[in-house]
């Protein structure tokens, strides 16, 4: 049940993993991060897969909320870099952003800073809403 739909989850997640990284060639990463993986400094990604909600318009349809999280440590293109994500992301079939947030965290310690910007993409997941 759902091939298609899930086929089409494995392909859009693996189409944005590799189009970042290609871009960047800065570590990324999907749903979380173990402690010994973490990168020695503050530029890398992780891609995060959220919740699911139904279509209002539709009962065939589910919007997935993804989540790219770019931090980058001593970038003065972040912005730029931005632009590029949401090209990438939206480059690829049912994906749409909705949305950026950035934000400047402290680094401990000391008087630098980190950029994080998070982007608020959703996918678009036909499903078979048949009977088991």
């Amino acid at each position: 049940m759902n091939d298609r739909a899930k086929e089409h989850m494995k392909e859009t997640s693996q189409a944005l993993y590799d189009k970042i990284k290609q871009h960047f060639s800065l570590p990324t990463f999907e749903d979380d991060i173990a402690e010994d993986e973490l990168p020695a400094d503050f530029n890398y990604f992780l891609i995060v897969y959220g919740d699911m909600q139904r279509e209002s318009e539709s009962r065939r349809f589910f919007n997935q909320d993804v989540f790219v999280v770019y931090l980058s440590e001593n970038n003065d293109q972040v912005n730029e870099d931005t632009l590029d994500i949401i090209s990438i992301g939206e480059s690829i079939k049912t994906v749409t952003c909705q949305g950026t947030v950035k934000e400047r965290i402290k680094k401990n310690d000391s008087d630098q800073h980190i950029d994080r910007v998070t982007i608020n993409f959703v996918r678009k997941i036909k499903y078979d809403s048949g009977q088991v």
